[in-house]
């Protein structure tokens, strides 16, 4: 269901334009901020509140728009429908035999909405928070958990973690797992002799050393300044589709970041864990 998700919500806005722009903002936000607190335990409680009443305030509009048919006014039979039924949309709409389904959404969603108020300037205020709370984070995890002391030490722990998670390493050790079947048993050939693992080992390292000093990652410490520079014209007055735009522009970025971050923190706690291994004998 999740699976292209921007892509299903561009095309509900340009193709079928049942989604405003602003909409479009808010589910694209919403998807984003999901990712992170589900895969990643990543979120901001400040920013769950004004996000989920944008959101529902969105499920409304859509709902509206959608759910009187292709017409202006859909009349549906009742037939079929249980007392139940009946009695819980006739609080929306006068029903003679037949049901306005294009007046009920409309009163529905106008109830609603204002039993859920939003505000443009907490929502605002909550989503700067948020992305000056992550950088403040960020800013933290360079000495506490990266141990980097400048930015350039920053710089390529960026570009190593970004180099790993490409998989290009992966893709140039074919030869090595090869030889590694072999010598389990997993592959014909027989064990391979010492100098030729060796030979292979070395091609294999020359391949990644130069694979790598070639790599030229997408984001890193510019991302950051580029970052900045948006968080600057989001705290401008402004609309608050101009504002979930702005954000939606700069969450993308950001979780492109702390992917990098995690993934070398986690690489350095392994390391560390690893040594104290050795020290203990194990």
């Amino acid at each position: 269901m999740l699976r292209y998700f921007d892509e299903k919500v561009e095309f509900c806005s340009k193709e079928i334009k049942i989604l405003s722009g602003l909409d479009a903002n808010v589910f694209g936000i919403l998807n984003f901020y999901r990712n992170a607190a589900y895969h990643r335990d990543s979120h901001n409680p400040n920013v769950i509140g004004p996000i989920a009443r944008s959101a529902f305030h969105a499920a409304l509009r859509l709902f509206e728009r959608t759910a009187g048919g292709s017409g202006d006014g859909l009349r549906v039979s009742m037939e079929g429908l249980t007392e139940e039924e009946a009695t819980s949309i006739s609080r929306f709409c006068e029903v003679n035999g037949f049901i306005d389904y294009g007046k009920a959404s409309q009163e529905a969603v106008s109830r609603l909405s204002t039993k859920v108020p939003i505000s443009p300037v907490e929502t605002r205020t909550a989503l700067i928070s948020d992305i000056e709370n992550r950088l403040l984070h960020l800013e933290r995890m360079k000495k506490d958990s990266l141990y980097c002391e400048s930015d350039s030490e920053l710089e390529e722990l960026f570009r190593k973690a970004a180099f790993e998670l490409k998989g290009i390493e992966e893709d140039l050790s074919s030869e090595i797992k090869r030889l590694n079947y072999r010598i389990t048993g997993q592959m014909e050939g027989g064990k391979p002799e010492r100098d030729e693992y060796l030979l292979a080992e070395h091609r294999y390292l020359k391949k990644l050393e130069e694979a790598f000093q070639s790599f030229k990652p997408k984001f890193g410490l510019a991302t950051l300044d580029v970052i900045e520079e948006k968080l600057q014209s989001l705290r401008a007055d402004a609309p608050l589709e101009s504002v979930l735009s702005k954000y939606l522009e700069i969450d993308k970025l950001l979780v492109e970041i702390e992917i990098l971050a995690f993934h070398a923190e986690r690489r350095i706690d392994e390391a560390i864990q690893m040594q104290t291994d050795l020290e203990r004998g194990k």
